[in-house]
């Protein structure tokens, strides 16, 4: 069996571009604002063309993509920290190629309570 087709996902926390502070709290929770940075890759190993939808769901804030996607249905409400976006792409690859979508993602990241007593 072999792979003609490998798509990848990877998202990588952007320490410089996420502000230090910068928080929001909602009905009693905090959170923590992160940007990510991440990459979709597809490689295509045939030695023809080929089409590849991909479908993916994301939470958060969604911006600077490489390649905007075919669709972006997004889901929010008043009290949801994070958006969901079902997001799709159809992308033709050529023989032998390589191609990335690129992105970045505004993520409130629920912060964690620190509980003392465990370290007595």
């Amino acid at each position: 069996m072999s792979n003609d087709i490998q798509v990848t996902f990877d998202e990588k926390v952007n320490r410089a571009a996420s502000v230090s502070g910068s928080r929001l709290s909602m009905l009693k929770v905090n959170y923590i604002k992160e940007i990510l940075d991440g990459i979709i890759t597809v490689i295509n190993y045939k030695f023809e063309p080929v089409t590849v939808v991909i479908k993916i769901q994301l939470h958060g804030q969604l911006s600077n993509f490489s390649l905007k996607p075919k669709i972006d249905a997004v889901k929010s409400g008043p009290v949801i920290a994070n958006a969901m976006h079902d997001l799709r792409w159809e992308v033709q690859v050529d023989p032998q190629q390589t191609l990335d979508i690129k992105y970045s993602r505004t993520f409130n990241r629920r912060q964690q309570k620190l509980n003392y007593t465990s370290f007595i």
